[in-house]
């Protein structure tokens, strides 16, 4: 009977336990989910009706984030004297704090993208039977949904575009061949005509069946498209006193749902993609340091 066979096993057995104490499961557990959990939950706090309604204590919850990132951090100097696994502890500090920051730019995207204008347009009013040689832009201020009546289309001929980088296209909503005293109400897009001539190509405008407007909420755009207005009514020599912007559509809730059905999109998918990216930063950071 070999001596050192008892020997060899043990030593064996004793190398095979040194190298299973460097991975623990808890903390393996813990870097897996809690990052990933709230990237998730602030995401959705920065993109949705809270944060709408209640911006302030939103970004708040985004602070609340980064006061964990700092307490793991502090953390970090007990972990190092009660000679504990430093490799996951410096993991969670640096996944927790990307994930945090993730979450909060790619939220703030996808609320000023997709979920703004749903919000915005749900709040305001809808208006049936708008007839723009009758009703003024200064009665509909908060006009979200416009439904016009029977006979009304977009001007192509006194359309316009602003260029500014970009191409703000304008064209007046009107009644017939009826003549304004002024034009209110005004379908826009971007990068839907050329500028130099009157071909405006925005929205819904060749169907038919379009005869709604869902209105333009977004302040950027905005001020780009009421240049446009003030440039369209000194070439034709029009007024507009109280312009409305809206994109040409057949069914403007439709289009409503569209965005929040793409809010909720893009929600899922990036909230799929952290779990799956911080699962390959945690199997690639065990494979690393277990060498």
């Amino acid at each position: 009977m070999d001596p050192q066979l008892p020997y060899s096993a043990k030593a064996g057995r004793k190398k095979r336990s040194k190298r299973t104490k460097k991975i623990n499961i808890l903390q393996v557990l813990w870097n897996a989910f809690a990052p990933w959990l709230m990237f998730s939950i602030l995401y959705c706090v920065i993109s949705f009706r809270f944060r709408y309604w209640y911006s302030s204590y939103a970004w708040g919850t985004v602070l609340v984030g980064y006061c964990v990132v700092l307490q793991l951090f502090l953390r970090l100097r007990h972990v190092r004297e009660e000679r504990r696994d430093d490799v996951w502890h410096y993991y969670a500090v640096i996944s927790m704090f990307i994930w945090v920051s993730a979450a909060a730019v790619l939220g703030d995207v996808n609320f000023w993208y997709n979920m703004r204008g749903f919000y915005d347009n749900e709040t305001l009013n809808t208006y049936p039977h708008v007839d723009p040689s009758c009703n003024s832009g200064a009665a509909m201020m908060d006009a979200g949904r416009v439904y016009f009546s029977v006979g009304v289309h977009v001007e192509p001929k006194l359309s316009i575009g602003f260029k500014n980088v970009r191409t703000y296209c304008v064209a007046p909503i009107v009644k017939g061949n009826i003549k304004l005293q002024s034009y209110d109400f005004w379908a826009v897009g971007v990068d839907c005509c050329t500028g130099a001539t009157a071909d405006f190509r925005c929205g819904q405008y060749n169907n038919p069946s379009a005869r709604s407007g869902l209105r333009l909420m977004s302040d950027t755009f905005r001020d780009q498209f009421r240049l446009a207005v003030q440039q369209a009514a000194a070439t034709y020599k029009i007024k507009a006193e109280h312009p409305l912007f809206f994109s040409w559509l057949e069914d403007p809730v439709a289009e409503m749902v569209a965005y929040r059905s793409q809010g909720y999109k893009m929600f899922v998918l990036a909230s799929l993609t952290a779990f799956a990216v911080n699962l390959f930063s945690i199997f690639f950071t065990m494979v690393l340091f277990q060498r």
